[in-house]
């Protein structure tokens, strides 16, 4: 078993992992930040209380 090649897929592993992380978290904010925006819409007073 060679021990610097294992370290070095792992560090590898975990590099790939953690930009996947990031572009995942990347896409959540960008789709909370959408929600926040759908419900900010001014209520409209023609339309009565929900």
């Amino acid at each position: 078993m060679n021990q610097p090649n294992s370290t070095e897929r792992a560090e590898d592993n975990f590099a790939k992992s953690l930009d996947r992380l990031k572009e995942k978290s990347k896409e959540v904010k960008a789709r909370i930040e959408q929600e926040k925006r759908r419900h900010d819409l001014p209520v409209d007073s023609k339309l009565g209380d929900p």
